[in-house]
């Protein structure tokens, strides 16, 4: 009974990938433009793309940055959730893909924030995984191999790489070979792996470790576990409160991230007595799983909203935390990572 169940799910799925694969229309969603506020004041551009010294390639390297040292708590990073997992055939694209490029190019649309899921194969190799679809084609040498090339050229930049072990029955060798990799000869100059929130001028050309591995040892790397929606204790002062709902409706995941973001413009960064990282996820979903459907929709939402928060604010930059979503696009993370230029400076 088990194996007939099983197989009408898998007819079922084949059949929704069918239906969807030919469809792009995310490229056609509208997204908001940044427009002067109806009292035709100006207000300085939050990011068009290219800035003298900077562009979304390296916008750390932005003068300000430099200038105020801020804990990455206090910066607005575009994250993606899935990271790795562009590299799937047709028949896993829709529903195990979440995003629609790879990871190079994502750092340099101007993604800093990576979440990354690994297992290993039968000889001990670790790659990116994802659940049913298994591996997703790409290796984590190729994977650090492209953020340390990138780092080497865009020393002014660093990425948060937040690793998870993808099954629990490989949970300990998983840990094992990301550590002895990230710690290899090829790569350990450039890993960041103090368990602290750290300042930005700190940690320029590094990939930043952390640590989503529940209760398996305690090692090097900031220890992260995100709650559904909540907060959690890092250290001493300092808390992460994330959201990270996934099983829902769209109209229920959506109240759940302007409920994570209100809450990231009003007390993320360093407070008086705290420091606040937040973390929002956008990705989820709704009975079958369909990333490349319901990322960029959901996605729309989500600039739309930043949008609107950018032109109330018009002349401050809006911290709103990290936001990991699935499908992005250029202009999207542009949107995310404009929220640190609402100001002239």
């Amino acid at each position: 009974m088990l194996y007939y169940k099983n197989l009408f799910i898998i007819i079922i799925t084949g059949l929704f990938i069918i239906g969807c694969s030919g469809d792009d229309s995310f490229d056609e969603l509208e997204f908001y433009d940044i427009a002067p506020p109806s009292s035709g004041e100006s207000i300085t551009p939050p990011f068009d793309g290219e800035h003298g010294d900077y562009s979304s390639t390296n916008w750390m390297n932005a003068p300000h940055f430099w200038g105020r040292n801020q804990s990455l708590a206090s910066i607005t990073l575009p994250g993606t959730h899935n990271s790795g997992t562009s590299n799937y055939g047709s028949f896993w694209a829709t529903t195990a893909g979440c995003q629609r490029v790879s990871i190079n190019d994502q750092v340099k649309w101007g993604v800093r924030f990576l979440d990354l899921r690994v297992s290993v194969d039968n000889k001990g190799v670790p790659g990116i995984y994802h659940g049913r679809a298994g591996y997703a084609n790409r290796t984590l040498n190729q994977v650090l191999l492209g953020l340390r090339n990138f780092l080497h050229k865009y020393d002014s930049e660093c990425v948060v790489l937040c690793f998870d072990y993808e099954y629990k029955e490989t949970a300990q060798k998983s840990i094992e070979a990301i550590e002895a990799l990230l710690y290899s000869a090829s790569y350990r100059n450039y890993v960041y792996d103090k368990s602290e929130v750290p300042h930005l001028n700190d940690v320029r050309g590094k990939m930043i470790y952390w640590r989503r591995y529940g209760d398996y040892g305690i090692g090097p790397g900031l220890k992260v576990n995100f709650p559904r929606f909540g907060e959690v204790k890092l250290y001493e002062n300092a808390y992460l409160h994330s959201q990270d709902e996934y099983a829902c409706t769209g109209e229920e995941k959506y109240s759940y991230i302007v409920r994570s973001l209100d809450y990231a413009r009003n007390y993320a960064g360093i407070k008086p007595d705290r420091l606040n990282l937040c973390v929002c996820f956008t990705s989820y979903y709704n009975k079958v799983p369909a990333p490349k459907i319901d990322g960029p929709k959901m996605n729309q939402k989500v600039n739309n909203d930043i949008v609107n928060w950018q032109r109330a604010n018009y002349n401050y930059p809006i911290n709103l935390g990290i936001i990991a979503s699935d499908y992005v696009s250029s202009k999207y993370v542009n949107t995310v990572l404009g929220s640190n230029f609402l100001t002239n400076y």
